[in-house]
């Protein structure tokens, strides 16, 4: 869902078809944004994304914490966070999937984690222990014992 404000001075200069979009109009695409801000602007909602947030920020903190070979900080607001890597983001990013959990290499060795407004907070402590198993993966002394 997009909109376009211009002073007077500009918008006389757009012409019809001369600024338009895709989806520009669609009734389905309008009803669906307008179900999303029904749910984002109920009493709450957000208050309770951003408690969410900082209960995982915590929990990211603490795996940090715990796992200084491998995570070296988090950063980021709400539910859309990184965690700096030690080792290279793309190893996490890897170990990760096989633990069924997607991430997203990002930047400067962060592995970017974003999950939905919905997460709950069993998913949060589900999505750490799986953060937690991953970063097992990428030590030294796991490889090696997976050789022998």
């Amino acid at each position: 869902m997009g909109a376009i404000l211009a002073t007077e001075t500009l918008a006389k200069h757009l012409r019809p078809g001369s600024h338009g979009t895709t989806f520009g109009g669609n009734p389905l695409a309008c009803a669906a944004a307008n179900a999303v801000l029904d749910v984002l602007l109920a009493p709450g909602f957000l208050d309770s994304v951003a408690a969410r947030g900082d209960a995982l920020h915590a929990a990211l903190r603490g795996l940090v914490r715990d796992m200084p070979n491998v995570f070296s900080g988090v950063r980021g607001l709400g539910l859309m966070l990184g965690l700096e890597c030690v080792v290279p983001n793309t190893d996490i990013q890897a170990a990760c999937l096989a633990e069924g959990l997607l991430t997203v290499a990002a930047g400067e060795n962060v592995l970017r984690i974003v999950p939905p407004l919905t997460l709950t907070n069993e998913d949060a402590r589900e999505g750490v222990a799986r953060l937690r198993r991953a970063g097992l993966r990428c030590l030294p002394e796991h490889s090696l014992a997976a050789a022998q």
